[in-house]
């Protein structure tokens, strides 16, 4: 009985001893469960936090965005209006500037012109006689210091005034009222000592103007009249560049052939040398 008894408690002890580890165990395994289901609290407290963070400072990023986006458009906005003026700004002054170079190229040409006429004017003087006193008159020629008649009676200026006004208007450039001037001097005072110059200065302009004709009727006039007089050159030469003009080509020849004949140590006679080589033709 006692062996049964001891037996029984000996089983006993057996089974109940192996319950003791497991016990433990399980609770080990339940601290580490609450354990780990604590930091999983925490994570997701952290998390949370961490979210709303986010969000906040997405939050502000979108409005950083908007607000830089706004500022850009604004830019934007006044860097084309800026360039819109400026546009327009650059067209106005490109309008004032091709405004001001035709200015500029007008009173070039003018120049130029005037320039030109001058040399011709000076030129013309170089081969005119001296100034010469205008004799005292009679009749149709006035008399001293006095006016004079036209050839219809009509009272005219003094040779001297009437001859310097001609002259002035040519040097201006006034042909037409220079011409009139001119052919109103030589109706009055036909035998002035300035005759030939303003014959010669008339032809001249008949041929600026292209009246090529009536230049040549008029330097015809200047070497049937004044043969002698240092003008003659000088109106021999523009004849016959008139008659060239009008193409007539050998009368144009025979006056510059005969100019270097009669002329031949005088600057219009070099100039026709050079126009009949211009022409292909000899001086001979």
């Amino acid at each position: 009985m006692t062996k049964k008894l001891l037996a029984a408690l000996l089983f006993m002890v057996v089974l109940a001893a192996p319950a003791w580890p497991v016990n433990r165990q399980i609770l080990a395994l339940q601290q580490q469960v609450s354990l780990l289901m604590s930091e999983m609290q925490n994570l997701q407290q952290t998390f949370t936090a961490s979210l709303a963070s986010m969000k906040t400072l997405i939050g502000q990023n979108a409005d950083n965005l908007n607000k830089l986006e706004l500022a850009l458009n604004t830019l934007q906005h006044s860097v084309d209006r800026a360039d819109a003026n400026n546009g327009q700004n650059w067209q106005q002054a490109n309008q004032q500037f091709q405004a001001l170079s035709q200015s500029l190229s007008d009173l070039q040409a003018r120049l130029n012109k005037a320039n030109e006429a001058l040399q011709q004017i000076q030129q013309a003087q170089q081969n005119l006689p001296a100034p010469q006193t205008t004799p005292a008159a009679t009749g149709n020629n006035g008399a001293a210091g006095g006016g004079g008649t036209a050839a219809n009676g009509s009272p005219v200026l003094p040779a001297a005034q009437l001859y310097q006004n001609a002259v002035s208007d040519y040097v201006a450039g006034s042909y037409p009222l220079a011409a009139s001037e001119f052919h109103q001097f030589l109706k009055a005072y036909a035998s002035d000592g300035h005759a030939p110059e303003a014959a010669y200065y008339l032809g001249d302009i008949q041929m600026k103007e292209r009246h090529y004709k009536a230049a040549v009727q008029t330097f015809d006039s200047v070497l049937n009249n004044f043969p002698d007089q240092k003008v003659a050159a000088g109106a021999q030469l523009k004849k016959a560049y008139s008659l060239i003009a009008l193409r007539e080509r050998s009368a144009g020849i025979r006056e510059l052939r005969n100019l270097i004949h009669h002329f031949p140590h005088t600057q219009e006679a070099d100039q026709a040398r050079q126009e009949l080589q211009a022409l292909g033709v000899s001086a001979r």
